[in-house]
């Protein structure tokens, strides 16, 4: 699978989780941080929001690591 789509498929599993919980590990400042809620927004390569906190893709020292749902990896 080329890069495109799997990073369309990535995409496409987030939108198929709105409304789910889901398990977040970002980059925050230097710093790990693991997070749990719904997720409820996903803007394709801006930001997410789960459990109102929106998450930006990357921005200034902030990053998604991964999401991940009981269905599995969403993104990485």
């Amino acid at each position: 699978m080329e890069q495109r789509q799997m990073v369309e498929s990535m995409f496409e599993n987030l939108h198929n989780e709105v409304g789910q919980n889901v398990e977040l590990l970002t980059w925050w400042n230097g710093r790990l941080l693991k997070s749990n809620g719904i997720l409820s927004e996903v803007n394709d390569y801006e930001k997410i929001c789960v459990g109102g906190v929106y998450y930006p893709f990357i921005d200034y020292a902030k990053a998604i690591f991964y999401v991940r749902s009981d269905k599995g990896m969403l993104y990485l």
